[in-house]
């Protein structure tokens, strides 16, 4: 069995979003959702290969809370506005395949796990709460395939799935990386390890859903856009709750994330013809892997 972890520590979604007048005052998260500009999500995240649901191929999950929103000069919303805050979980993650990449590095694409409570599709949903979500139980503090106690609670404020069409199929190989919804390249298949990766996501619901759904990019294999565009780098995490000094363990979190860096809002035209402006995720913690 090898497995891979690493720490993501830059992620940029991208969306069409109607172009308007950014303002320096911070907004509560009612008022957020009206919203349409540059706007971009910084993370702290926690993922790991522990945990995983019985009867599924899931390999990889985590939680994490969005700490802040800006318009990629001026803060919109900080974690705490309004006397609220933003959990949230990325679950679903199948390592679909594993095959060499350049230099010695290793390619992985990965597709929505199936079997048990799996749905064939990776997730990230978002939750609107009065409290900070509280990673500290660990990877046991997972109650269900999409559910974390502490995280998983309040109101539905967005939530996505990755879609197919993130890298074009390299006739070489006998996979179609084609029909891949999270491509990583990695130094490494073990723990740990460094590398980048990209990725695909639609809109499926949430409060705030309606502001990023906007389908834009261009997807291989296929003439349907996606609504969100994510790319990322990571590299190896050194400690997380419940890891202690000690070996990783089933009580500990295998990587973890923030945001030093920040990503810039990517302009795509609206379906009016104006100039829209992207939305950045920056932060998120990288995936850990296990493959059979």
């Amino acid at each position: 069995m090898m497995r891979r972890t690493g720490l993501l520590v830059v992620a940029v979604l991208a969306c069409g979003l109607a172009f308007a007048a950014t303002t320096a005052n911070a907004m509560t998260l009612a008022q957020l959702e009206t919203y349409t500009g540059p706007i971009e999500f910084k993370f702290a995240m926690f993922t790991t290969a522990q945990n995983t649901q019985v009867g599924s191929n899931e390999d990889a999950w985590g939680v994490g809370n969005i700490t802040s929103i800006t318009d990629g000069f001026n803060n919109l919303w900080t974690a705490g506005e309004g006397g609220e805050f933003l959990r949230f979980i990325i679950y679903g993650i199948h390592d679909d395949a594993i095959l060499p990449g350049n230099g010695g590095s290793f390619d992985i694409f990965s597709i929505g796990a199936t079997g048990g409570a799996a749905d064939g599709a990776i997730h990230i949903d978002a939750w609107r709460d009065v409290t900070a979500g509280n990673p500290n139980a660990g990877p046991a503090g997972r109650t269900g395939y999409s559910t974390y106690a502490g995280i998983t609670s309040g109101s539905l404020w967005l939530s996505t799935v990755m879609v197919s069409g993130v890298k074009d199929d390299d006739p070489v190989t006998v996979y179609d990386e084609r029909t891949a919804e999270l491509f990583q390249n990695a130094q490494s298949t073990t723990n740990p390890t460094s590398g980048s990766g990209v990725f695909l996501a639609d809109v499926t619901g949430g409060s705030f859903g309606p502001n990023l759904n906007s389908p834009t990019f261009a997807r291989f294999g296929t003439t349907a856009l996606a609504d969100l565009f994510g790319q990322f780098t990571f590299a190896p995490a050194s400690s997380a709750p419940g890891c202690g000094t000690g070996p990783v363990s089933t009580a500990c979190w295998e990587n973890k994330g923030n945001d030093p860096v920040i990503g810039n809002a990517v302009p795509e035209p609206s379906a009016l013809a104006l100039l829209g402006l992207g939305l950045s995720l920056v932060g998120l913690a990288g995936f850990g892997r296990r493959q059979d």
